[in-house]
């Protein structure tokens, strides 16, 4: 188990830290898609409450 821990640590940081940039890009980006798919499934269950109970939820 400390083998591994050891690994990931002499291996992994050092990864991150040389390509940081790059990770925070992806890392921005996962979030800005998470965000929008977040949107619109609200977007979309206030849709179908709206329909089934004819008023507008919010969230």
């Amino acid at each position: 188990m400390h083998n591994i821990f050891l690994l990931i640590s002499t291996n992994v940081i050092p990864f991150v830290i040389k390509n940081r940039i790059q990770i925070t890009d992806v890392s921005t980006i996962i979030t800005d898609l998470t965000n929008s798919v977040i949107k619109a499934l609200i977007i979309n269950v206030n849709s179908i409450l709206k329909m089934i109970y004819g008023y507008h939820a919010t969230f």
